[in-house]
């Protein structure tokens, strides 16, 4: 009495499982989504590097042959006005400011105000030495250190 056997579910013919089938791991899905993403990050960065804040660096010394001209400007506690340490009026300052952007159009200006002076004040200060040519300048801060 001789019965065929049949496969268990699950078995081959051969003797092998189903699962044994997915041991290798089809690729080509994963590198698909991996350039697909890799586009998108490209065009997207391109899109942010366009709307970013323009900055004017400084230039290189080598090319460079001219040092560019710094006006020191301090506003004491008392409101008077120091230009390059010596004690100007208002009216004097402007005077010099226009001078010194007769002779360099790149002169800036560094301005510094006692801690006591009013904002007010300094701001009316910025503005009279913009509105006599100068478009660069810095305010001086002492930092506080802890």
């Amino acid at each position: 009495m001789s019965t065929l056997r049949q496969p268990a579910a699950g078995l081959k013919q051969n003797g092998l499982d189903s699962e044994s089938e997915l041991v290798s791991i089809n690729v080509t899905p994963l590198v698909d989504i991996t350039l697909v993403l890799l586009i998108i990050f490209m065009v997207t960065s391109s899109l942010v590097l366009r709307e970013t804040v323009e900055v004017d660096f400084p230039r290189p010394a080598a090319g460079a042959s001219r040092t560019p001209v710094l006006l020191s400007i301090v506003m004491n506690e008392d409101s008077t006005l120091l230009l390059d340490g010596a004690e100007v009026s208002e009216a004097e300052l402007r005077k010099q400011v226009v001078l010194a952007i007769g002779k360099d159009k790149q002169t800036g200006a560094v301005v510094s105000a006692h801690k006591s002076v009013s904002y007010g004040k300094v701001v009316r200060l910025i503005d009279a030495i913009k509105g006599d040519g100068v478009e660069r300048f810095v305010l001086n801060i002492q930092s506080q250190r802890r």
